[in-house]
């Protein structure tokens, strides 16, 4: 054994006492121990095709029913002073909104935002007015012929991408194929 190498510890299953492994009797109450290995054989192809098939569903599925921002997007939120919480909260509320509608630009108008998060108006136009101050948002008003506002939509920068994923398992593919 070399100093890098750590043996693993195990429990005597008489006494509970620590042992190594490949021990032969235990050290306090004498139990003599035995060591069974199973041994397991994989048809790797299959089990990898299997494998990497779950992984995408799981992704795809985790990456839309949760709420996810970056690390360094949370410290910004921290950095926008007394009202940071708000803003956060506004925005988590977009982010569930593009979720809902599957766009990156949801429609939310002030009344949709009055309603979901329960606040005032005014509230609600101090959170936004926060995120788009921060570049955490964009305002997109589709207008008639006429010059006239018909429908304003967020557009939410940061998003993270369900092809994030995608593109995690098309690597892994690849690099199945390369590999044989």
């Amino acid at each position: 054994m070399t100093n890098n190498e750590v043996d693993e510890e195990f429990e005597c299953p008489e006494c509970g006492a620590s042992v190594n492994e490949g021990d032969k009797i235990c050290h306090k109450c004498k139990y003599e121990l035995t060591w069974e290995y199973e041994e397991v054989e994989v048809e790797k192809d299959i089990e990898f095709e299997n494998i990497l098939e779950k992984m995408r569903r799981f992704f795809v599925i985790w990456h839309h029913s949760r709420i996810i921002i970056k690390v360094k997007t949370y410290e910004r939120f921290m950095t926008m002073g007394k009202d940071w919480t708000d803003a956060y909260m506004m925005y988590c509320h977009y982010f569930y909104t593009a979720r809902r509608q599957k766009t990156n630009k949801p429609w939310a108008n002030r009344a949709y935002c009055v309603k979901g998060l329960g606040w005032g108006p005014k509230r609600v136009d101090k959170a936004k007015k926060i995120l788009i101050d921060n570049g955490l948002i964009e305002i997109d008003e589709k207008r008639d012929s006429r010059g006239y506002r018909v429908k304003s939509y967020i557009k939410m920068k940061y998003l993270p991408r369900a092809e994030i994923f995608k593109d995690f398992a098309q690597k892994l593919e690849s690099r199945k194929r390369e590999s044989t």
